[in-house]
C-alpha cells in the first residue's frame, strides 16, 4: 500500500491482507497505526489545544463480531 505523507494530520491503519490468511488475521486483530501531522496540527499542539505526542497512545480499535446472514 502507498500512503502520502502529504495528506493532512490524520491517523492512518493498516492490516495484513496475506492471499489465504486474511480471515486469521483480522480475527487476531493485526493491526498498525501510521500517523500523520502537519503545520495545523503542530500549531494546536504549540498553542496547548492538543497534547503533545508523548502524552498520547494512538490506538486502533477493530470491531470482529460476525454475524450469520
Amino acid at each position: 500500500l502507498y500512503f502520502p505523507n502529504g495528506q493532512s494530520a490524520r491517523v492512518e491503519w493498516i492490516h495484513d491482507h496475506t492471499f489465504g490468511a486474511t480471515r486469521l488475521n483480522v480475527y487476531a486483530g493485526l493491526a498498525a497505526p501510521y500517523l500523520i501531522t502537519d503545520l495545523d496540527e503542530q500549531a494546536m499542539v504549540a498553542g496547548g489545544a492538543l497534547p503533545p505526542p508523548e502524552r498520547t497512545i494512538p490506538m486502533v480499535l477493530q470491531d470482529r463480531t460476525f454475524v450469520p446472514d
